[in-house]
């Protein structure tokens, strides 16, 4: 909410101080200022005011959008007229971790909240030591869940999980992928590309019309 709000005053002033330079500039080309009016100390320092605000706008706006200024500080798990309980960013995190922890072959590194246009998104970064990453993520995903919705009754709208690092095991090559490799490749060389065959027409309509 507060990015949007943000957003919206640096396009309204931007677009104000652009609106100005345009119009003076407009001006200036039809005659309807003369350059000597505009050649005064106090117009130098005005619109080299609005020039150096309009860049600072701009910086500061490209910085705001590509910086993760969408990160929940707080979650609202109760809330009515008369009051409204909330739980800070560190507490889900403890939470998050302290679950996680529970399940052997992972290690929690980074979590983050991200507020969506349809609720509080949960990210989670990972370290699987051991196990298979989509039965272990799948767990990992319906345990959270259990546990907020059972301790707090709130539900994220959304949990993902990135596998920030894993231990990579070897493939054994056995005979029977050894058999499937060597058949695909048999086909493959039995079988004319397109463009050979593309070839050898091209070739025998030359050769019919000679």
């Amino acid at each position: 909410m507060r990015k949007k709000i943000f957003d919206k005053v640096l396009s309204v002033a931007s677009m104000l101080i652009g609106i100005i330079f345009i119009i003076v500039l407009l001006i200036t080309i039809f005659n309807g200022i003369k350059p000597e009016v505009l050649n005064n100390d106090l117009v130098k320092g005005l619109f080299t005011a609005l020039g150096v605000i309009y860049v600072g706008m701009s910086v500061g706006a490209l910085c705001y959008t590509f910086s993760d200024s969408d990160a929940v500080r707080e979650i609202v798990i109760n809330s009515n007229k008369l009051s409204s309980t909330k739980l800070s960013a560190s507490v889900v995190k403890k939470m998050v971790r302290k679950n996680v922890k529970t399940v052997e072959g992972v290690k929690c590194q980074k979590i983050s909240l991200i507020l969506t246009e349809y609720g509080v998104k949960l990210k989670v970064a990972i370290k699987i030591t051991s196990g298979n990453v989509q039965e272990t993520s799948v767990y990992l995903k319906c345990l959270i869940e259990d546990a907020f919705y059972k301790t707090l009754g709130y539900k994220f709208y959304a949990i993902d999980f990135k596998i920030s690092s894993m231990k990579i095991e070897n493939v054994q090559a056995d005979d029977a992928l050894k058999d499937k490799a060597k058949k695909e490749y048999e086909e493959l060389s039995a079988k004319p590309t397109e463009s050979q065959n593309e070839i050898e027409e091209t070739e025998q309509t030359s050769q019919s019309e000679e």
